[in-house]
């Protein structure tokens, strides 16, 4: 999984719009009012608009929160990871190596249902309820750097995945930061001296250069939020895709990544192999916990939902996803 091979084309408009995409069918829990009106007869029907109308004027919905980043550390309000209201499940994934600025790339599909009281917000970047839970040594600070959003220029890029949707292609990256859970000990077994850190996905619709033939992985996520009751999944390839960037240390990258066979005769480039590493390998730098959900409830992060990620055994071709 090295990415994807694509051409960057100009929009003729200066105007920057997000990239179309089919987008995924909201998928409530169970019928809704108006499919279960239209079973009924006209003097029913009639009935319920005029109770719905004067409901109407009465009841103020409150105003949407906007959704904000993690703090740079906190504490959960949980001690288990059993009963959360957000279920995430079938969770698939596959990832590379050999990312950029020393960054592997994890990629990760999963249905994601809200049986909660308040609304996630499910696409990538900083502001996503979705994070990626990594334990890495105490006194190691995962640095994240992903595509800038704001280089863009209007530029989109063709990708093999997903193939009926263009993307974003960002020519610079940026920082952005992950969390720190302070009492993530709490809910986790993890060896001593270790910590876990929420890892934000890389923005919605939006890719970078890799090297000269291939581009990054992009988050494909065709629905902005979730409501309470809301469940989403996206079977196509390459939509309901996260991607995130995992920050590697120097010394695993020079243990495991740094090619010994010298350089290429015609390209003068170092030769590479493709790694292959499982766990065993990474078990002293860091660990993939899996998928976390979080919400913000007067300011205070919650915890909500949580599925481990697969076993090595259980890795997907790239192809596939």
């Amino acid at each position: 999984m090295t990415g994807h091979k694509g051409k960057a084309r100009r929009r003729p408009s200066d105007r920057i719009r997000k990239p179309i995409a089919p987008r995924a069918s909201r998928q409530a829990r169970g019928p809704g009012v108006w499919e279960r009106a239209g079973r009924l007869g006209l003097v029913d029907l009639a009935a319920i608009v005029a109770a719905v109308a004067m409901l109407v004027t009465t009841l103020v919905l409150p105003p949407r929160s906007t959704p904000e980043p993690l703090p740079l550390q906190f504490r959960v309000d949980r001690v288990s990871l059993s009963d959360l209201p957000v279920v995430i499940s079938g969770v698939r994934s596959c990832g590379c190596w050999t990312g950029p600025r020393y960054q592997a790339i994890k990629k990760f599909k999963f249905d994601i249902e809200n049986r909660g009281s308040g609304s996630l917000a499910i696409g990538g970047g900083e502001t996503s309820s979705i994070r990626l839970l990594v334990a890495y040594p105490r006194g190691f600070e995962p640095k994240v750097s992903i595509p800038d959003e704001e280089s863009i220029e209007g530029k989109y890029v063709s990708v093999a995945s997903p193939p009926d949707a263009t993307v974003w292609h960002a020519s610079s990256d940026r920082d952005a930061r992950g969390s720190r859970i302070v009492n993530g000990n709490d809910l986790f077994a993890l060896p001593d001296g270790f910590e876990v850190w929420a890892i934000p996905a890389v923005p919605n619709y939006t890719v970078e250069q890799i090297d000269e033939k291939h581009m990054s992985f992009p988050t494909v996520v065709d629905q902005d939020e979730l409501l309470p009751g809301e469940r989403f999944s996206d079977t196509r390839l390459g939509h309901g895709a996260w991607v995130f960037y995992l920050p590697m240390q120097p010394k695993f990258v020079d243990e495991h990544l740094r090619s010994p066979l010298g350089l290429d005769a015609q390209t003068g480039k170092p030769l590479q192999l493709k790694p292959h590493i499982t766990r065993k390998n990474t078990a002293k730098y860091f660990a993939v916990l899996g998928i976390g959900a979080f919400t913000h409830h007067r300011g205070v992060p919650r915890f909500e939902g949580f599925a481990p990620t697969p076993p090595d055994s259980g890795l997907e071709a790239p192809e596939d996803m």
